[in-house]
């Protein structure tokens, strides 16, 4: 499949992220069904590039023609349009070749412009081999070798840096955002405390001393007087700040019940990323550092939570090598990196930001596998 891409001319290093873009995109144009079908009969590598979910764009609609499958793939990377269209019908030839038995279901469902091009696409061989000397001096196969050496060596940094600062605030937190409404509204209250200017250790405490005393959800900070709210905060470290925030939790509350009845209900009444946005940040106490916070991490749980990547983690990204100087899709190509991982992107997107807010002195460190806030990161012979 990298070899399918390298051959429209593309270089090694983009072929990954490239091959993700096309099978990723083109897969959601399937009913759920076929799509598990086709990715069944995937080699395990090309699996997780498939299923890995590439932003399509605003709109978040599968594309129905060619046109708008070329414009879907053309932020993968920065490629022009004849680019993009090359590599597509060179990665869906290759994808052909690999799934012989479900060829014929899959052009059964798809529009009439994207069957043709599914059954027409010449199986990835669109470049004739051409002089060595233009890949500088590179045979084809080495041209794979190096970009698969490339997705590799990323992955095992970006696994490595999850286990060793940590991923997700939520899950550090006993919270599973996945499962469900009870877990989101949790979340919700600890996104408030860490929202407040005070150290990430205080908050968690802070959060469990609530937790344990049965302040799982904001509507909680409603029943109880705001004395008993402050004596909760102190206990928890939160001294400096108990009085403003006892107030701010119940001013919360009622907002929270008077606008939504429930926290959890924001995010399925509202699923236009701005608007989500904007309604959080209207929430008392609530401002873009919460908002960020609290959306990150329900990414692929709310529709609305469609943040991109934040800039501490595409800084620190970059510091890594993860991410090129002028990588255009930053969310994509860490995502791509995660699932190569075995990681989730949530816990990579986290663990970079906690490498941005560890790392006082960047310019001093010659970063990737040698960076200076990470001790024996795995190296890529590991």
């Amino acid at each position: 499949m990298l070899s399918a891409a390298i051959d429209t001319g593309i270089g090694p290093h983009q072929a990954g992220r490239v091959v993700h873009a096309v099978l990723s995109t083109f897969l959601q144009r399937l009913p759920e069904g076929e799509r598990r079908h086709v990715a069944a009969h995937l080699p395990p590598d090309v699996r997780r590039l498939a299923t890995t979910r590439h932003r399509v764009g605003r709109s978040g609609r599968p594309a129905r023609t060619p046109a708008e499958l070329t414009a879907q793939v053309m932020t993968a990377d920065g490629m022009s349009a004849e680019q993009a269209g090359r590599v597509i019908a060179a990665v869906l030839g290759a994808l052909r070749v690999l799934v012989p038995e479900e060829a014929a279901d899959v052009a059964s469902v798809l529009p009439a412009e994207l069957r043709v091009l599914w059954e027409t696409a010449p199986g990835g061989n669109l470049r004739p081999p051409d002089d060595p000397r233009e890949r500088g001096g590179r045979s084809r196969p080495e041209e794979v070798a190096m970009a698969t050496a490339a997705l590799d060596e990323g992955a095992r940094l970006a696994r490595a840096v999850v286990r060793q600062l940590g991923g997700r605030f939520s899950v550090e937190l006993g919270i599973d955002v996945d499962a469900g409404d009870a877990e989101i509204d949790r979340w919700f209250v600890a996104a408030t405390l860490f929202g407040t200017r005070i150290s990430t250790t205080v908050a968690e405490r802070a959060f469990r001393v609530l937790d344990e005393n049965g302040i799982t959800r904001i509507a909680h900070a409603s029943e109880r007087t705001w004395s008993e709210l402050v004596e909760l905060l102190d206990a928890a470290g939160y001294v400096r700040y108990d009085y403003r925030t006892a107030t701010r939790l119940q001013d919360l509350a009622a907002a929270v019940r008077d606008r939504w009845g429930a926290a959890a209900e924001i995010g399925r009444r509202v699923t236009d990323p701005r608007d989500l946005a904007a309604a959080l940040d209207d929430l008392p106490g609530w401002g873009p550092v919460t908002v960020g916070l609290f959306l990150r991490e329900l990414r692929g749980v709310w529709p609305g939570a469609c943040l991109p990547l934040d800039p501490r983690a595409a800084e620190a990204a970059r510091h890594l090598g993860l991410l090129g100087a002028s990588t255009p899709d930053d969310l994509g190509h860490v995502g791509e990196i995660a699932t190569r991982a075995a990681v989730d992107a949530r816990d990579l997107e986290a663990a970079l930001v906690r490498l941005a807010l560890r790392h006082r002195r960047p310019a001093a460190c010659p970063g990737g596998h040698a960076c200076t806030a990470v001790v024996h990161v795995a190296r890529p012979s590991d």
